[in-house]
C-alpha cells in the first residue's frame, strides 16, 4: 500500500508503506496550481515529470501495482529512445514537508536488531507529501533510434512545441500538427486523480480540459507525490543502520545520476518489452524466425530472474552482502525491426489520354506495420474491366476503408479475411487497362474473389514465403488503369548500442 501520511515508514524496494517509527515537526505550503507541458525523452525523464519515484519503478517491473500512477506509466510502453509530450494540470491542496525528525519515544534505537526494525518500519520514512488533484495527458512518439529522436525534436520545434512551457490556447493546434506530420507511431493516454466520476476529454479537447482543470472542485483528493529519507539520517540512529542503507543504495541508487540496480532492472524490462513487441509483429503477419531475437529474449528473462532474486534477498535479509549480478542481455544493445518494402510488376498502363488519379496506401509503410495493419475485406465493381476496388483495413488504432476507381458496375462477392488470412496469390488480366483481378486466400475452401472481363493477357503474382501483401497502388480514371501490389519481407532485427 502506498504511503499516505508524513513520517510513515516506507520500503524503497517495494514502494509500500510501513508502520511509523519517526515523529517531528513540519510546515505546510498552501494551495497551488499549474498547467504545463514537457517533452520527455525516455522512461526516467517521464517518471520525474509525473512524480513517480524509483521505488515505484521497481514495484512496476517486479511486482505489478495497484497504484494508479504506476499502472499509467506501465501502460505507456515508453522506452529510453521514445519521446513523449506530457501535459500536466495540477491543483495542490497542500504540501507537508518535515523540518526535523526523530525516533518516536516508544521506538528503540535500531542497533543490535536492525533487521527486525526494517521488517516493521522499512528502510526510510516519508519526509514530504503532496495532496490534491491532477490531470495527465501523454502523447507518446515511439521512436527507435537516436537519429529518429533528434529528427522528431526538430519537427516538434518547427511546430512551436519546445522542451517545456505553459499551455496557450493554440497549443492543441500545434500539437495536432506535430502528430499529423510525425513519421513515428503515436499513441495518446490520459488519467485524472482527485476528481471522482469525471469524464476524460476527447483527444482534440485535451488542452482546453487541462487549462480548466485547476478550477475544478477536488471531491476525492489523492497523494500526488512524496519524498522519502533514509533512517540513517535521523538524529540518534547512528551507524547501526548503515548495512541496510548501503544495500538500499545498491538497489535503488542515490539520485537521478545513480539509479542503482533499479536502473538496470528498467533496462532489462524495456528490452523484454521491445523484443515482445517485435515478436508480436512477426506473429501478427504470419510468423518469422529471428534466432538472435529469441536468444536474447531467453537471456533477458534470465537476467530479470537474477534481479528479482537480489531484490527478494534484500526484503528477506536486508543486511546480507548483496552481489551485483552479471546481466549479459544488456550488452546486446537495442533491437529494431527490419523489413524491406517491395513492389510487384505494374499491370496495365497509366496512359496519357485522360487525367488519371493516383492511389497508394493510406499511411506510411512503417506506420502500417508498427500499427499491425492488415486487409480484412476486398470487394470490386466491374463490367468488361475493373472499375472499382474497395479495401477494408484494420489495425491497432482502428478501421479504415479505401475505394479506388469509379463506383459503378456490377458488384463482386466480398472476400473477408480473418486474423490468420493473407492474400497468397493474385491473378490479373491486363493489357492497356486492368481487365480482371482475382484475389486468392485459400483455394481449398473457396476463399477468393474474381471480378472483371476476359480481355487482356493472363498474369499471376504469388507472394513468396516470409512476405505479406500490405495493399495496392496505381492509377484510375473511370476504370483501374494500372495497378501493382505492395508487399513486405522481414529480416533479422538490427541491434544497436543502448
Amino acid at each position: 500500500m502506498r504511503p499516505v501520511i508524513l513520517f510513515q515508514g516506507y520500503s524503497s524496494t517495494t514502494g509500500s508503506g510501513y508502520s511509523t517509527a519517526v515523529t517531528g515537526e513540519s510546515i505546510t505550503d498552501g494551495v497551488q496550481s499549474e498547467v504545463t507541458y514537457t517533452i520527455c525523452k525516455g522512461h526516467t525523464s517521464l517518471m520525474n515529470t509525473i512524480d513517480i519515484n524509483q521505488s515505484a519503478n521497481i514495484n512496476i517491473n517486479l511486482l505489478g501495482s495497484a497504484d494508479e500512477k504506476m499502472n499509467f506509466l506501465r501502460n505507456l510502453n515508453i522506452t529510453e529512445k521514445s519521446l513523449a509530450i506530457v501535459v500536466v494540470a495540477r491543483k495542490v491542496e497542500g504540501k507537508r514537508v518535515q523540518t526535523n525528525a526523530r525516533l518516536a519515544s516508544d521506538i528503540a534505537v535500531p542497533i543490535s536488531d536492525v533487521s527486525e526494525f526494517f521488517f516493521h518500519y522499512g528502510d526510510a520514512y516519508v519526509s514530504s507529501i503532496t495532496t490534491g488533484g491532477e490531470y495527465i495527458g501523454v502523447y507518446s512518439f515511439h521512436t527507435e533510434t537516436e537519429n529518429e529522436s533528434v529528427k522528431l525534436e526538430l519537427e516538434l520545434k518547427a511546430n512551436g512545441v519546445f522542451k517545456f512551457g505553459t499551455l496557450g490556447a493554440d497549443f492543441q493546434v500545434r500539437l495536432e500538427s506535430a502528430v499529423e506530420n510525425s513519421q513515428s507511431k503515436v499513441s495518446f493516454k490520459q488519467m485524472i486523480l482527485g476528481v471522482k466520476d469525471s469524464e476524460l476529454p476527447k483527444r482534440e479537447d485535451m488542452v482546453e480540459f487541462a487549462r480548466k482543470f485547476p478550477s475544478q472542485t477536488l471531491n476525492a483528493p489523492k497523494v500526488l507525490a512524496f519524498e522519502t529519507t533514509g533512517y540513517e539520517h535521523v538524529v540518534g540512529v547512528g551507524h547501526g543502520f548503515d548495512p541496510i542503507a548501503i544495500n538500499r543504495n545498491k538497489l535503488v541508487g542515490t539520485g537521478s545520476r545513480d539509479l542503482g540496480l533499479a536502473g538496470e532492472l528498467g533496462k532489462v524490462t524495456q528490452l523484454i518489452n521491445q523484443i515482445h513487441e517485435i515478436q508480436s509483429i512477426y506473429d501478427f503477419y504470419g510468423g518469422y524466425s529471428d534466432p538472435k531475437l529469441r536468444e536474447v529474449a531467453v537471456q533477458a528473462k534470465q537476467d530479470l530472474a537474477s534481479l528479482q532474486r537480489i531484490f527478494s534477498a534484500f526484503d528477506s535479509n536486508p543486511i546480507q552482502d548483496l552481489s551485483i549480478p552479471h546481466l549479459p542481455s544488456l550488452s546486446k544493445g537495442t533491437p529494431r525491426i527490419q523489413y524491406t518494402i517491395s513492389f510487384s510488376p505494374e499491370f496495365g498502363r497509366r496512359g496519357a489520354q485522360e487525367p488519371k488519379t493516383p492511389f497508394d496506401l493510406f499511411i506510411g509503410y512503417d506506420e502500417y506495420i508498427k500499427n499491425k495493419t492488415k486487409i480484412t475485406g476486398i470487394q470490386m465493381r466491374s463490367d468488361t474491366r475493373v472499375n472499382n476496388i474497395i479495401v477494408d483495413f484494420e489495425s491497432t488504432v482502428g478501421r479504415h476503408r479505401e475505394s479506388y476507381g469509379k463506383a459503378e458496375g456490377g458488384w463482386s462477392k466480398k472476400l473477408l479475411l480473418g486474423s490468420d488470412d493473407f492474400i497468397k496469390k493474385i491473378e490479373i488480366r491486363s493489357d492497356r487497362d486492368v481487365d480482371q483481378l482475382g484475389f486468392y486466400v485459400d483455394l481449398k475452401n473457396n476463399r477468393w474473389v474474381v471480378s472483371g472481363g476476359n480481355g487482356g493477357k493472363d498474369h499471376t503474382f504469388v507472394v513468396g514465403d516470409g512476405s505479406f501483401i500490405l495493399g495496392f497502388r496505381g492509377f484510375y480514371s473511370n476504370i483501374i488503369d494500372q495497378i501493382d501490389f505492395v508487399y513486405a519481407t522481414f529480416h533479422p532485427a538490427k541491434w544497436s548500442a543502448s
